[in-house]
């Protein structure tokens, strides 16, 4: 079935005419390595044949496949002029499609031109990305609908390539229902036909079959693992992202788009469009009735999207604007026109090239070598965003560097039992196993490294340190030497450096990168006014990001200044798409007792951001229920489980609740429940029940189910403990000491356990050499760690070596400890160092704090009967 083009109604030789400048000037400006982004991975994934993230984009896969064979510079270089060609051929096709429609030649041109250097298309052609082929896909829609009755073939050809752009992306399928209807109304479509047009429809959607196909032989890059029909369903439909269409402030996104209007297109480009639209009204009111259609649905589907960075999804705007843009002439003399469109489009493109010119622009690049110098031979790495784990996933598998080293990414992890899936009926427990193996890595001496310090691993001897632009798993205690200062005059930060302020988006969060990190490595230091300064330049690059301010306002909150946290978080919850900062504002006035205000802002994220509503749900159950309002906090809790069916905490959080009303059956059915999804809840269930039956007197009771939970022979560390603790505390001395000596016998090098013993013998006076050898040992492994340092003063203390003592209590405070405990405790040991004055000050203050401590008799009798 041969389809003809009459080159009178579209002409062909215009459109190539405007390809050779267009895809020249691409060429010339678009990058040669990787941005940051989605384009590392969809790279790799074309290179590799891999299955990327949803909704799997077949079609850029197999055609970018093809791309990546040309021998050709380097495989992002490859994938990149895919992008160009794609983008130019775009524009292009455009041009050709308004001079069909009767555009003079000037305005035709001008409007390709126009979409062209707009920094909506041209940043979009300059990398590897799926959206300039899916504009090609609307280009060709435009170019091939029928115009006249009895077209048929070209209504065929309309409904295949609107199957295979829907194959590509399927923002398109909000455009489609106009496009379709212009080309109903033009062709006129008979029921033959349209059932014939269906069939076309489907078989362009064929080239989803790749998804299954390919994920069933398990290939490198398998996000979801689409190889069933549950999977491949929510892999196509984009389950994973649902969230983003949720609700938001639609009318705050669409005053913010057209508040940055003026950085796609020049403003004397947008004057032209009332004119344009005129003119269309006059002589082409179907295109006009397609342009404002297609333009609100597009908009109404961008804007409901909730994503930081959604310039990508206007583009087929800026097309349909530029098609009104063609018919401005109508009202401007032919001699006038030219220049005024050429000075236009010169302005348009100075502006747009610092920001869109990326042919020396390799901040990525950059980025992902720092990170790979960084990792040891054979380290692994805890990933956590897009640009480390894709820009990683590019650098060891696309170019086949460092084969030595893995990638994880605890959020994004892309098989169906990962967390962006674990809700499927497939689901199982693969995430955990993952996480298991990387934690024997650690004990058994090899390099973890992450790139936050957010604690994926839960390892209670192995602490996170700043380590150049990441952090390391090192044992408590090895921390210093552990930083590498050194390392950033080894990195290469130039590219950091040229990035505009008004650059892409997640260049910029690249960029700011730089100083915040090593802001924190100063803080670990000691150095807080390098670290204060470098967060302010910080939070200069990042301004107007709102991912960056709430990172600066994490890292002020981490280094003590709640003051400075609060401000940024404020600034950045201002701009955000998201409820993040809202979030952190959240648990900030929690933590500075203002519950109301913690509590109103739990509830602005629950209606808000559909992402964060599991995280607000299960911190406000929380709030409520232990403030009293035991009803409302489980019914949060409830619904938090609802939210997320496969996360135990809620459970265990209902749980707990039942534990504090001493409804222990009830508890013991919800620990059980939760322990079906993750193996352990129902052991951590039997030791809440066992420290509610201590707390109320019941300790019989209590030993029994630690004395249960060790076994026989003691197996279970923790519950030996706890049982030892116990004994201690009933006055049973020969057993708790028997415990405590079989508990450390497990592990002589573990610092918590000998620090437990030692303060254990203290603070019942008893065998006090042994308590000091302990408490050195456990200091010498862990020297950073203010719970040691405390133990080992107040050990001191108890010798009466108290100069040492007060000595040790003052490192325990420096290091972090600011219990009321400590206060007292340093107090004791001050006046026993002849320190009155500053003993009895302190010892007045905590007692005022804390006048039920057990160190308030002391207190008490040393200050003379005050309080």
């Amino acid at each position: 079935m041969a389809i003809s083009i009459d080159r009178r109604r579209y002409p062909a030789r215009f459109a190539l005419l405007l390809l050779a400048p267009i895809a020249t000037f691409y060429v010339l400006t678009l990058s040669h390595g990787i941005q940051a982004g989605d384009g590392p991975e969809l790279t790799t994934a074309a290179y590799r044949l891999g299955v990327p993230h949803p909704s799997g984009y077949p079609l850029y896969t197999l055609t970018g496949r093809l791309f990546s064979l040309v021998p050709l510079g380097s495989i992002a270089f490859r994938m990149n002029l895919f992008s160009a060609l794609c983008g130019a051929a775009a524009a292009a096709l455009l041009g050709g499609f308004l001079r069909r429609e009767g555009a003079s030649a000037v305005g035709a041109a001008f409007a390709a031109a126009a979409l062209a250097t707009s920094s909506a298309l041209w940043r979009e052609s300059a990398s590897a990305e799926v959206y300039t082929l899916s504009l090609l896909f609307l280009a060709l829609l435009l170019a091939v609908s029928p115009e006249r009755r009895g077209e048929t073939r070209r209504v065929f050809l309309f409904s295949f390539l609107a199957g295979l752009a829907l194959t590509n992306h399927l923002s398109l399928v909000f455009l489609l229902p106009v496009l379709a209807l212009r080309a109903v109304f033009a062709a006129g479509v008979s029921r033959w036909t349209a059932v014939s047009s269906a069939l076309f429809f489907l078989l362009g959607l064929t080239p989803y079959l790749y998804l299954p196909v390919r994920a069933s032989l398990d290939p490198l890059w398998n996000w979801g693992d689409p190889s069933t029909l549950d999977r491949f369903v929510a892999h196509v439909t984009g389950y994973g992202y649902w969230g983003y269409l949720g609700e938001g402030n639609t009318v705050g996104r669409f005053l913010s788009w057209l508040g940055g209007l003026g950085t796609k297109l020049t403003w004397g480009v947008y004057l032209l469009v009332p004119a344009g639209v005129v003119a269309m009204r006059r002589s082409h009111r179907p295109l006009l009735i397609l342009v404002a259609g297609g333009t609100l649905l597009s908009l109404g589907y961008t804007l409901h999207f909730q994503i930081n960075d959604p310039a990508a999804y206007f583009l087929p705007v800026y097309m349909l604007l530029a098609t009104a843009i063609a018919f401005s002439t109508r009202f401007i003399p032919t001699k006038t026109a030219a220049p005024l469109f050429a000075v236009l489009i010169v302005v348009q493109a100075a502006q747009n090239a610092h920001s869109c010119d990326l042919h020396d622009r390799g901040v990525m690049d950059e980025y992902i070598n720092n990170l790979l110098m960084t990792l040891d031979e054979g380290a692994a790495l805890v990933a956590e965003g897009d640009s480390d784990t894709f820009g990683l996933l590019y650098a060891l598998h696309a170019e086949r560097r460092r084969p030595d080293i893995t990638v994880w990414n605890a959020v994004l992890d892309l098989m169906p039992d990962g967390p962006l899936f674990e809700d499927l009926p497939t689901a199982g427990g693969r995430t955990r196993a993952k996480r298991e193996r990387l934690r024997a890595r650690l004990r058994s001496g090899g390099a973890v490294y992450a790139v936050s310090d957010r604690d994926e691993l839960g390892l209670a001897t192995f602490e996170l340190v700043p380590y150049g632009l990441l952090y390391r798993y090192v044992r408590i205690g090895a921390a210093v030497g552990a930083r590498r200062s050194g390392i950033w005059k080894e990195y290469h930060v130039g590219e950091a450096r040229k990035v505009p302020r008004d650059g892409g988006y997640l260049e910029r969060i690249l960029a700011a990168t730089y100083p915040l990190q090593e802001s924190r490595l100063r803080l670990a230091e000691g150095k807080e006014e390098d670290a204060y300064t470098l967060l302010r330049k910080t939070e200069e690059m990042g301004d107007g990001l709102s991912v960056v301010l709430n990172n600066v306002g994490l890292a002020w909150y981490r280094a003590g200044r709640n003051d400075e946290a609060r401000r940024l978080y404020t600034k950045a919850a201002a701009i955000a798409r998201d409820g993040l900062p809202r979030l952190n504002l959240a648990y900030l006035s929690l933590e500075e007792g203002k519950v109301d205000e913690a509590k109103e802002h739990f509830r602005w994220v629950i209606s808000h951001d559909p992402r964060l509503r599991y995280d607000a749900l299960f911190a406000l159950g929380r709030l409520l229920t232990a403030g009293g309002d035991r009803a409302e906090g489980e019914r949060m809790l409830r619904a938090a489980a609802e939210e997320r069916p496969y996360e135990t905490a809620p459970l265990v959080e209902l749980a707990r609740s039942r534990v504090d009303e001493g409804r222990y059956g009830e508890a013991r059915i919800l620990f059980a429940k939760a322990d079906r999804l993750a193996p352990g809840e129902r052991r951590a269930g039997e030791f809440s029940i066992a420290a509610a039956l201590e707390a109320g007197g019941e300790t019989g009771e209590a030993a029994d189910i630690y004395a249960a939970l060790t076994g026989n022979p003691p197996a279970d560390g923790d519950a030996l403990e706890a049982l030892a603790l116990l004994r201690a505390g009933q006055g049973r001395d020969e057993e708790a000491d028997s415990l405590f000596e079989i508990l450390v016998g497990f592990d002589r090098n573990d610092p918590s356990r000998l620090n437990s013993y030692a303060w254990s013998l203290a603070e019942r006076n008893r065998n006090l050499p042994r308590a000091l050898d302990l408490a050195r040992r456990a200091a010498d492994l862990a020297p950073s760690d203010p719970y040691i340092a405390d133990t080992h003063g107040w050990v001191l203390y108890r010798l009466g070596r108290c100069d040492e003592a007060v000595e040790s209590l003052r490192d325990a405070m420096r290091l972090g400890y600011r219990g009321e405990g400590a206060r007292y405790r340093l107090g004791l040991a001050l006046v026993c160092a002849g320190k009155s004055d500053e003993g009895l000050a302190l010892l007045r203050s905590a007692l005022e704090a804390d006048p039920e401590s057990p160190h308030a008799t002391e207190a008490r009798r040393l200050l003379g009967g005050e309080g």
